[in-house]
């Protein structure tokens, strides 16, 4: 039985996902999507410090292009369960983000590299974003939910 405080255990959820995120600029072919989506849902810990620490890392190596832009799900999260003056802050850090990947797309379309190579188009974080949401706590059991309007409420936050 584990006798840590609240503030311990943010601390742990903290090191625990930025070990991941150190891991996955290297082996992110090898994380497992559960992995990957406990690692996102970091940002739901309720000390804004450790959360703006997190998303801090987040952006810094998806814009050095250390980390894969699908990490950036993480602010999508932060704002679907925001309830914190950052909202603007995680808005415009994905905006920057989409914005990073769109610039990469047309240097590289300009420099005709190599077809094969991945290429960070924006809309590669689609798919990502669809898949986070719909594993969200905050989404209704498509089994249980057939009314499409209750599904609203979690996809408006893609159109942002």
């Amino acid at each position: 039985m584990c006798s840590c405080s609240l503030v311990d255990k943010a601390h742990l959820r903290i090191a625990a996902a930025k070990a991941v995120l150190r891991l996955s600029r290297y082996r992110d072919h090898k994380i497992p999507v559960d992995v990957f989506h406990l690692t996102l849902r970091t940002v739901e810990i309720s000390y804004p410090q450790a959360r703006r620490l997190f998303l801090g890392k987040v952006h810094q190596y998806v814009k050095d292009r250390v980390l894969d832009a699908k990490y950036a799900c993480a602010f999508l999260i932060d704002i679907v369960g925001s309830k914190h003056v950052d909202l603007d802050e995680d808005k415009h850090n994905l905006a920057d983000i989409v914005q990073m990947c769109c610039q990469l797309r047309i240097r590289q379309l300009s420099l005709q590299s190599n077809a094969n190579s991945p290429t960070p188009y924006p809309e590669y974080i689609l798919p990502y974003l669809a898949h986070t949401l719909a594993h969200h706590p905050a989404c209704p059991n498509v089994e249980e939910c057939k009314d499409v309007k209750a599904f609203e409420s979690i996809y408006r936050y893609t159109f942002m």
